[in-house]
């Protein structure tokens, strides 16, 4: 869909979204050393409606599940099923954004709080934010299923910017939100009360990632997702440490780990 944040300003923005090459082999890499009885591929956040779902544009014909990708060899998550059809393992799909859900505490309690004022000025982050006197509510989250109730989670971001820094194996959390439940639509703005960082550690809190595959093929730089440039890094970051991960795949783009919040909320949180 040509109005969708994929094609901002008229160009295709391949690196908001993670090469499909890295997902068949991943799947591959499990069917043949692991062999697990189900791989679900979970995809969630607000810019990719299922086709038939509510939010779905009419001036659109194919999903984000459907849609063909060039820069992927050709590759959908449709054609990835299908060559797996003939194996043992079952695996299948899941859009978080219309998953069944459930509602739990913040595991370990949560750093995110209600009522928090954030400053507002020409060019400010979210991370700039005034400590206020909210609360966050005792019943935590609503919460997709598929990710509540995963035997492991590999979290599979592309190597790409956001206006806070970098956005990869932890914040891909944000997408796990069961925006729905709460009457927007696939709005994620719950996760943000106070500032993004503490609401998307408590999001990965359900269920941290045992493996983290930060992978650059395609990926953006500059004021990005939407909104940054085409970048190709041939590199992909891997571990079973998330914040080890993310550190290196920071310094891999040029950030410095030390002035990331999220690292160090998520280090506190024993990650």
């Amino acid at each position: 869909n040509r109005s969708s944040a994929y094609y901002t300003d008229g160009f295709e923005h391949p690196g908001q979204i993670t090469d499909l090459r890295v997902v068949k082999s991943v799947i591959n890499y499990l069917v043949e050393h692991v062999g697990p009885r189900r791989i679900t591929i979970a995809e969630g956040g607000a810019e990719s409606p299922r086709r038939g779902e509510p939010g779905f544009p009419t001036s659109a014909t194919e999903d984000g599940w459907s849609v063909t990708y060039p820069e992927f060899a050709d590759l959908s998550y449709m054609q990835i099923l299908s060559d797996f059809a003939s194996v043992a393992t079952v695996v299948d799909t899941t859009d978080l954004n219309y998953a069944p859900y459930r509602r739990e505490p913040v595991p370990g309690g949560p750093v995110q709080r209600l009522g928090v004022t954030r400053l507002t000025y020409p060019g400010s982050q979210f991370g700039f934010h005034m400590e206020g006197t909210g609360r966050f509510p005792d019943e935590g989250f609503f919460m997709p299923e598929p990710i509540l109730d995963a035997d492991k989670i590999i979290s599979m971001p592309a190597m790409k910017t956001t206006i806070y820094g970098t956005t990869l194996g932890i914040k891909n959390y944000v997408g796990t939100l069961a925006s729905g439940a709460y009457g927007d639509g696939t709005s994620k703005r719950q996760h943000y009360r106070n500032n993004p960082e503490h609401g998307y550690v408590d999001l990965f809190s359900y269920n941290p990632s045992a493996y983290t595959i930060i992978e650059g093929f395609w990926g953006t730089e500059g004021d990005g997702p939407q909104w940054g440039l085409n970048v190709q890094h041939n590199v992909v970051v891997v571990g079973a440490d998330p914040v080890a991960t993310e550190a290196v795949a920071n310094v891999t783009m040029g950030f410095n780990p030390l002035d990331l919040e999220a690292l160090y909320l998520a280090a506190a949180k024993g990650f």
